[in-house]
């Protein structure tokens, strides 16, 4: 039993290392993503359709996709809202989770576009 609970906090802490990496450290992470805006979302999830409702409003581009879908591209998350900005070549620029989402709105839609027009 302590030996599972051992293996379940290694595990962990390694997986939330390798989100603060991702995000800190854009486009090093391995992963492919779409260009511009990804937003993971969940049913009835607040915070989802408050980061839905403020890109809209700010007009800006985003694709919107269920956890079943993000998961069958390679995009599992366990927290939603989520979001992901790509390039065009499709590398990992930035990554938010939760209330950040709402919290760093403009900086995300900042990202995208300056990474859009290049």
């Amino acid at each position: 039993m302590i030996l599972r609970i051992a293996i379940l906090g290694a595990v962990v802490a390694l997986a939330y290392a390798g989100v603060g990496v991702a995000s800190r450290r854009p486009g090093r992470s391995g992963l492919t993503v779409s260009p511009g805006i990804t937003l993971i979302e969940g049913d009835g999830c607040h915070q989802c359709k408050l980061a839905k409702d403020r890109f809209e409003a700010a007009g800006v581009a985003f694709e919107a996709l269920d956890l079943e879908s993000a998961a069958r591209q390679g995009l599992s998350t366990m927290t939603v809202p989520t979001v992901y900005v790509g390039s065009t070549d499709g590398a990992l620029i930035m990554t938010r989770r939760g209330s950040s989402v709402l919290e760093d709105l403009e900086d995300i839609v900042e990202q995208a576009t300056v990474r859009a027009s290049k």
